[in-house]
């Protein structure tokens, strides 16, 4: 790992390059392994556990990890309660309406972010929608991955920032894979596409590249992260460690070898590839502030919590 990735990955409150995590790693005899739970929605942005799993990163924290692929991400709140699973995958908007609704849950580790060498995500329109600025949208159906979900909330403030009130536009709720037949029969006008579904509808003419939106409302966002009941957590800071002893791991190893990344993540599911996310473990109250501004400003939270305290240290 280079001088300049080590930086960006140390640069917050949670990092891979923390004193515990550079500590040496000693493999653990097979009575002593800490059982773990995992889950996960099926994407690009959980590449380097899969990579941790299969390649005895985590077995050399003392970790015996199972993974669960989590169809829906709102769901995995719900898999930690029911301690199915023990450290699951959510975005901020999940995460912080899941805490207002009575859930003790806190942020073990970053997963993956947003920013703009890495922009896996933009508003694609169809070639007869007549779309080619933000206040075309208005009056427009907009195929989103999920009301109220991360990407649906950046595309809002992105419209209102662009002076279109987000109420003028009909938002469509649908999956990544059939927004380009979506794009291409007139169903929708526009539609929020991320990599590798975004790739596939561009080489397929089934729409064309309006905006990267994301970079356009923040820099540098917090897109996905790891979480889990809060008291489990304070429980067993063995088996937080061992986690994101293994996720660093993980993440150096795909940086070593991206095919043989990519190669494992086939394994758990069929991803087609494509520009893959930017991994980094870091989480700062920042990243959650922002995320509180944003899910308050279209009403989803209250936000009556401090960001700080979500974040597991």
């Amino acid at each position: 790992m280079d001088t300049g990735r080590r930086a960006v990955l140390a640069g917050g409150m949670i990092s891979v390059m923390s004193p515990i995590l550079g500590a040496a790693r000693r493999p653990a005899r097979a009575a002593e392994a800490i059982k773990l739970g995992i889950g996960f929605a099926p994407t690009d942005d959980f590449v380097p556990i899969m990579i941790a799993k299969d390649r005895g990163l985590f077995a050399a924290d003392g970790i015996d990890a199972s993974i669960t692929i989590i169809a829906v991400i709102s769901n995995v709140p719900a898999a930690i309660m029911s301690k199915s699973i023990q450290i699951g995958s959510t975005t901020g908007p999940a995460l912080l309406q899941a805490v207002e609704g009575g859930l003790d849950l806190v942020i073990v580790s970053g997963m993956s972010r947003l920013n703009k060498e890495h922009q896996l995500v933009s508003l694609l329109v169809s070639k007869q929608s007549g779309i080619t600025k933000a206040g075309d949208l208005e009056g427009k159906r907009v195929a989103v991955p999920g009301l109220n979900s991360l990407l649906d909330l950046l595309l809002r403030r992105w419209m209102a920032q662009n002076g279109v009130n987000p109420k003028s536009v009909t938002l469509i709720e649908t999956s990544f894979p059939a927004m380009g037949d979506m794009l291409r029969n007139g169903t929708v006008d526009a539609a929020i596409l991320k990599e590798p579904a975004r790739s596939s509808a561009l080489k397929s003419d089934a729409g064309m590249r309006l905006v990267d939106y994301p970079f356009e409302v923040r820099p540098d966002i917090l897109n996905t992260f790891w979480i889990a009941e809060r008291s489990w957590a304070m429980a067993n800071p063995a088996a937080i460690q061992g986690f994101r002893a293994g996720l660093a791991a993980g993440i150096a190893e795909f940086e070593r070898d991206p095919e043989g990344g990519h190669a494992i993540e086939q394994k758990y599911y069929k991803s087609p590839g494509g520009l893959m996310p930017f991994f980094s473990a870091t989480v700062t109250p920042a990243d959650i502030e922002f995320m509180r501004e944003l899910s308050q400003q279209f009403g989803l939270v209250e936000g009556k919590f401090e960001a700080r305290n979500l974040i597991l240290p």
